[in-house]
């Protein structure tokens, strides 16, 4: 599915996502996959599989699953406007609203609510049952590190 309106915006978040997947353990194991952008609101949703290594032991994905698919989604619509530069999150806070089970897709909308030179500030959801319940809200501030280039590949 791709909503997205700016195709530029959505090639490169694209590209972002698999220079991630393919240098990150993390996202190896989580599989993110690009559900849908808007480049007028910044924001990015990713859409995750819910797999049986991310089920803890009372049948419903590990809470830290769910807070790294926050940080990785926030991380990636950072990139876009953070270039070739490195980014790192500062700092997140996560509320956890619902159980997310092993059959359910998750969607992970992240959005940027204020931009400078180097401080990043967003807000991000995430829902299960194709979108209609909103399981976890998270927030969460990226530093733009304009001295150390990224290994993240954004075009």
């Amino acid at each position: 599915m791709s909503n997205c309106k700016n195709n530029d915006f959505e090639k490169a978040l694209k590209i972002i996502i698999k220079s991630i997947t393919d240098q990150s353990d993390i996202s190896k194991l989580m599989k993110p996959e690009f559900y849908c952008c808007n480049i007028d609101d910044m924001s990015l949703t990713v859409a995750f599989e819910i797999y049986p290594s991310e089920i803890n032991v009372n049948g419903y994905m590990h809470g830290g699953y769910i807070f790294s698919a926050f940080d990785s989604v926030c991380g990636m619509v950072t990139h876009f406007f953070a270039k070739e530069h490195f980014i790192t999150t500062v700092e997140s806070s996560i509320r956890y609203l619902k159980p997310v089970e092993l059959n359910d897709k998750m969607l992970v909308k992240a959005k940027i609510v204020d931009i400078n030179d180097k401080i990043v500030t967003l807000t991000a959801e995430a829902s299960i049952k194709k979108g209609t319940v909103i399981c976890a809200t998270y927030n969460s501030v990226f530093m733009i590190l304009e001295n150390i280039k990224s290994k993240v590949e954004f075009k």
